[in-house]
């Protein structure tokens, strides 16, 4: 994988030009707005609490592409008109596991139902492949019924619930085990 390299452009269901690409060193500006974007918006992310400083984003940033060059990480960025609208990633497990991959989504709120996180996931479904994965499991938050649905389209299954494992806008809520046998 090669950093920057675009992968695929496409129009999507709103007659946006999305581009798909990994991501570089030049992107941390790019991220730290998208970042504190989706944290602004508390969605049904991890990430929340107070914005994130450039600091912070540089390092997310350079351990990033260090376990991108590692093999241990796949990760693709969505872009729209220079904008970062979206990510998704796929980060191996270790040891005994090294053949799981957890994958991870999210596109800002303006850009959803376009169909570019159906186009952004089967690409990291692509990508987990090509990195020799066998496996990909994933929680998602109860509730959360646009990203499950979209999951469950690409076959993944659910294991069960853990009860009240997230702490989201107040309240503690159910975390969704899934898993998606790859071969």
């Amino acid at each position: 994988m090669k950093l920057g390299t675009v992968i695929k452009t496409f129009n999507s269901n709103k007659g946006n030009t999305i581009v798909l690409r990994y991501p570089k060193e030049d992107d941390l500006d790019a991220m730290l707005v998208f970042a504190n974007e989706l944290i602004a918006e508390d969605t049904f992310i991890l990430l929340s609490g107070k914005p994130l400083t450039k600091e912070e984003e540089k390092k997310f940033l350079d351990d990033l592409l260090e376990s991108i060059r590692k093999g241990e990480t796949a990760s693709l960025y969505a872009f729209c008109d220079g904008k970062l609208i979206g990510s998704a990633s796929v980060r191996r497990e270790k040891y005994r596991k090294s053949h799981v991959g957890i994958p991870g989504i999210a596109i800002i709120k303006q850009y959803r139902e376009e169909g570019i996180g159906l186009i952004l996931f089967n690409e990291l479904i692509e990508q987990s492949k090509k990195m020799g994965l066998r496996l990909l499991t994933l929680e998602c938050f109860e509730g959360n019924n646009r990203a499950l649905h979209m999951y469950e389209q690409f076959g993944f299954r659910r294991v069960g619930v853990i009860p009240e494992a997230v702490l989201y806008k107040g309240k503690y809520i159910g975390e969704v085990v899934m898993y998606l046998p790859l071969v």
